[in-house]
């Protein structure tokens, strides 16, 4: 039997929280020591220890783990400053035990599969991609790095999505379709030509309605 590997989870929020439980309910290879999230104002999240910084004593020499941010430049960031630090830090994926993965499915380094994915056949996910709830991505996908999947998304056959672009909620994306990098795709959005890089996007069918910035935050803030 494998030595159980000691991790860290880099966050506080929801997307923390989810992989905590992912990890809990389906991996026993892994052992959470604690979150790390330099701005938190809590002590522990169920349970778990939260830490300011990597350099504290009782995880000084925990060198695994992973980041569970939501927005995808952030989350870039925060994986950046990591590896500046500890060079030798290892980024782990984490797959929820309902999650549907077929063969010859590439999964990147640090990306976080929540329940009830669905990813068919000889399709790439990139490094620090988030694959959110009953999401399903089709045979022969390619999903760049840093990419966010909200819940229940469709990508048909062959589709392509670049770096850091986000998939809003219950988008569809028809077959052989190309998605450039740093995009968002609003929230019910039906994709059936392709869309560039850095724009926001939306619709049925989906267009470009402006351009956007690579460090933009995806999501709007609540007031």
């Amino acid at each position: 039997m494998d030595a159980v590997r000691k991790i860290l989870i880099y966050g506080t929020g929801p997307h923390a929280r989810i992989a905590l439980d992912i990890i809990e309910r389906s991996d026993e290879s892994f052992r959470v020591i604690g979150l790390i999230d330099e701005n938190a104002d809590q002590e522990e999240v169920y349970g778990y220890p939260v830490f300011h910084h990597m350099d504290e004593k009782p995880i000084a020499g925990i060198s695994a783990g992973v980041v569970a941010i939501s927005d995808n430049w952030r989350r870039s960031l925060v994986v950046r400053d990591i590896l500046q630090k500890r060079k030798d830090f290892r980024f782990v994926s984490v797959v929820h035990p309902s999650a549907q993965i077929a063969r010859n499915v590439e999964i990147g380094e640090g990306a976080i599969i929540m329940a009830g994915v669905c990813i068919n056949p000889d399709a790439q996910i990139g490094a620090h991609s988030i694959l959110s709830t009953a999401s399903s991505i089709d045979h022969d996908n390619r999903l760049g790095v840093f990419v966010t999947i909200s819940p229940g998304v469709f990508l048909a056959g062959n589709v392509r999505v670049g770096d850091f672009t986000m998939l809003g909620l219950g988008t569809k994306v028809s077959n052989n379709i190309e998605i450039g990098s740093h995009s968002v795709i609003g929230a019910g959005s039906v994709v059936v030509r392709d869309i560039p890089g850095g724009v926001i996007a939306y619709g049925s069918p989906c267009r470009p309605v402006r351009t956007r910035e690579k460090d933009e935050p995806a999501l709007r803030s609540r007031p």
